[in-house]
């Protein structure tokens, strides 16, 4: 998660706390697929933290080329997007 963070230029490194956007953070961390929920916040000390609980997929499906797993709410994630 941290790298994919870095990749869309959210990165909190070296940067005022003032000027990190938690909200952002946040919501970037929710709009992956593999993630069920995340929480974005800074400790007393400075240090951002990222609280992020994973979908579990309990089925594989491969059907016509598609591939992909589906979680015990339902929810498909692509194969690709997953490691």
């Amino acid at each position: 998660m941290r790298d994919w963070i870095l990749q869309v230029t959210l990165s909190p490194i070296n940067r005022i706390i003032n000027d990190v956007n938690i909200a952002e953070i946040e919501s970037v961390a929710n709009s992956h697929s593999a993630t069920k929920s995340a929480n974005a916040y800074i400790t007393y000390d400075g240090e951002l933290k990222l609280d992020v609980v994973q979908r579990d997929p309990i089925a594989r499906l491969r059907l016509n080329g598609y591939d992909a797993y589906i979680t015990a709410d339902g929810y498909v994630i692509p194969a690709k997007e997953c490691f």
